[in-house]
């Protein structure tokens, strides 16, 4: 299902298919448990199904999804890169860069002249006469925040993540010291 999607983007995306397309041939696999994909890249740029071993493997905890989707750089630096470092680049560069053409899918089901006006409206609507629907977004926006907390702020989603950072990283700290101080309790000398 992911190689379908990543495929659908790359379709839309003919300068990444082109650089991708450079490491023909080769496997790679993007892990986010419990979700992975192991994939071959075709001398089109696409990807399809492997089952060979990869050269390259991206690991990612699936907690850095939605700083992912916001395009948090430091999210991207969070992404472990085992084996073929060129072609992890590659891999981080393709989702780094994927976007979705909408109307480019819009123009398939409903033809381009459709599209072309629904574009327009779209940009009318977004437009002057925007500042309405904008308003009560907002108003729908806080409302659902401040008096019925049903969404997050993006402020406190950003807070919570951080703060998830700062105690995984106590975590490793304190197990890193309990292991130091285990190893220095086995190497005194015991006293009979």
């Amino acid at each position: 299902m992911l190689i379908l999607l990543i495929n659908h983007l790359l379709a839309q995306q003919g300068q990444l298919r082109r650089e991708l397309a450079r490491f023909e041939g080769k496997v790679a696999e993007i892990v986010a448990l419990p979700v992975s994909a192991r994939f071959q890249i075709q001398p089109d740029g696409l990807l399809v199904s492997s089952a060979e071993a990869p050269l390259t493997t991206l690991r990612f905890s699936p907690s850095l999804l939605p700083r992912l989707a916001l395009r948090d750089e430091a999210a991207y630096r969070e992404i472990v890169v085992d084996g073929d470092a060129l072609l992890g680049a590659e891999i981080g560069k393709l989702l780094r860069n994927l976007r979705w053409d909408a109307a480019e899918d819009m123009s398939r089901l409903f033809g381009d002249v459709v599209t072309h006006r629904l574009t327009r409206a779209g940009a009318t609507l977004f437009g002057a006469c925007g500042e309405l629907l904008q308003r009560l977004a907002s108003q729908y926006a806080e409302h659902w925040t401040q008096e019925r907390p049903l969404l997050a702020k993006p402020d406190g989603v950003a807070q919570y993540l951080q703060e998830v950072d700062h105690l995984r990283d106590a975590v490793e700290r304190l197990e890193k010291r309990l292991a130091h101080l285990e190893n220095r309790s086995h190497e005194l000398p015991s006293r009979h």
